[in-house]
């Protein structure tokens, strides 16, 4: 039976993908990072269809879209947004 890679799925919040010093693009010291992507496969593009923090997470998480989730959109204080609980059919 073949091995299975393992994966660590990093989603840091509110964190600009060039703020790390292995991409030489901000001038900024980020020695552990770099060193884990130097040691890692690292992606630099990607598409997603909720570009802000609560609806993705709810959708990886579920692994439905975030509209299908009832987190549509970042929770707030005094906003009603929560992971939508379904009954096992």
């Amino acid at each position: 039976m073949a091995k299975r890679p393992n994966i660590i799925y990093l989603f840091a919040d509110q964190w600009r993908r060039q703020a790390v010093g292995y991409a030489n693009e901000d001038p900024v010291m980020t020695p552990n990072i770099d060193q884990f992507a130097a040691d890692s496969t690292v992606f630099t593009d990607a598409v997603t269809c909720a570009p802000i923090c609560s609806p993705h997470r709810a959708s990886l998480l579920t692994g439905k879209y975030p509209l299908s989730t009832g987190v549509y959109t970042n929770c707030k204080e005094g906003l009603e947004v929560m992971l939508q609980q379904r009954n096992a059919v």
